[in-house]
This record gives C-alpha cells, structure tokens and sequence, in this order.
C-alpha cells in the first residue's frame, strides 16, 4: 500500500454513508482480527476534520439488533465496497491503494482512496469507483480495439454496439447495481491490518456464510425496520 502526499480531490477521498444505507461494519474493531458483518446506517456525526474531508463517526444496527453508536468511519462501508476489499485490488487491472500520514485521520491514514495508472493523480473513495474509471479511460483511448479482457468490469459494456465505432457502458456508472460476478470468489468474512494490528470478534448472533450475513431469528427487529424505511 503506498503512502504519498496528498494529490488532487484530496479533501473527496472518503466513502460517504446516508440515514438507511445497508453496509458492512465492523464489531469491536480491537485486537487481533476484524469481523465484518450486515448492519444499517442510522445516524452520522461529525467528530472533526482533516484536509483529507470531514472525520464522521456512524451509529450502525447490525442484523442481530446490535448497535454501535459511535462507531468509526474507517469501519463502515458500502457492501460493494466489502466485496471488492476482501479480493483485493490484485483482482482489478491497474487499481492501487493508496494511504496518507495523517495523526489525527484514521481513514487516510489506513484506508486511504485508490489511483488508477491510466487516470493520473485523481483519487477515488472505492475500488469500484477507481476500476471503472478506468474502464473508461481505456476505452477513450483505445476505442473498439478493447478486449473484454481489458475491462474491470466487462458486463457493463457492450462491445460491439449498434450504429458505434466504440465500446459503450450499458449503464452509466453512478446508476450501475451490477453484482460483479467475482463477488462469488469472496471469502466468509474480511481481515484488514493497520501499524501490524488486525481486529477480532468476540461475539455475534449473526452469522457469516460464503460473505452474506444470516439473520438471527431475535433482537433484529430494529434492523428490519431501518432496511425497510421505518423510523
């Protein structure tokens, strides 16, 4: 993971969570291992600021009925998110993390954003958002001489367009909600490290099953509430 000065939208770099979005989050990020599982978003609070953006705590349900009302914003994020970090950036062409010394900002300094080698030195909240734009830029650049072998994410293209001397995305990227084939290859659950730490779990009534949580039949009734709209 490389570490560097701040680059362009540094100040954008951070995945940003809504009242009612669905996401992975951490339980009791401490220790040895992190265990990540389904929650909902409740509520955010601003705890400070960085040049890397505002620093947020999140207020999570979890599907059991567990909550965490001040859970840090490095451990909250989107479930694409989650798929992509527990392959790796290895599995998307030309996508890199990268991380910021910053003391008093966690998520620059341990999550960071990612750079593509083909988009110079912007900077992306997530490894979707930075393979796609590269898928993007290689195909302005190479036209329709892009192979689907080429592409992060070839089942958004269709190549071989009607009335069209280029590729072009069947959806634009911001309305995608493609479940990317490789999600399958995810593991039960995500380990990060930060400074040679990693975060364990000790309790859950959740469990995790080839990356999907399953609901505990008690205690999620809050949980099914905020999934569904309800306050």
């Amino acid at each position: 993971m490389q570490r560097d000065k701040s680059l362009q939208n540094a100040s954008q770099i951070k995945e940003l969570h809504n009242v009612g979005d669905k996401v992975w989050a951490c339980w009791l990020p401490m220790g040895d291992n992190q265990s990540w599982f389904p929650a909902i978003v409740k509520s955010s609070t601003v705890v400070g600021k960085s040049k890397y953006g505002v620093i947020r705590s999140y207020h999570v349900v979890f599907e059991d009925g567990d909550e965490d009302d001040e859970l840090n914003e490095m451990y909250v994020m989107s479930e694409e998110e989650h798929r992509h970090t527990v392959l790796g950036t290895s599995a998307f062409e030309g996508v890199k993390s990268k991380c910021f010394k910053n003391k008093t900002d966690e998520y620059a300094a341990i999550r960071g954003a990612y750079v593509t080698d083909l988009t110079g030195n912007i900077l992306f909240s997530t490894m979707g958002a930075a393979a796609r734009a590269r898928d993007d830029e290689l195909v302005e650049r190479n036209g329709d001489k892009v192979r689907r072998r080429d592409l992060n994410f070839p089942e958004e293209w269709d190549l071989v367009p009607v009335n069209s001397d280029r590729p072009r995305r069947r959806t634009p990227s911001h309305h995608i909600d493609i479940i990317n084939k490789k999600s399958a290859e995810c593991g039960k659950k995500i380990k990060q490290t930060a400074d040679g730490a990693s975060y364990p779990h000790k309790r859950r009534k959740c469990h995790i099953s080839d990356g999907e949580g399953t609901v505990a039949s008690e205690d999620n009734k809050q949980f099914k509430q905020l999934s569904a709209g309800e306050n």
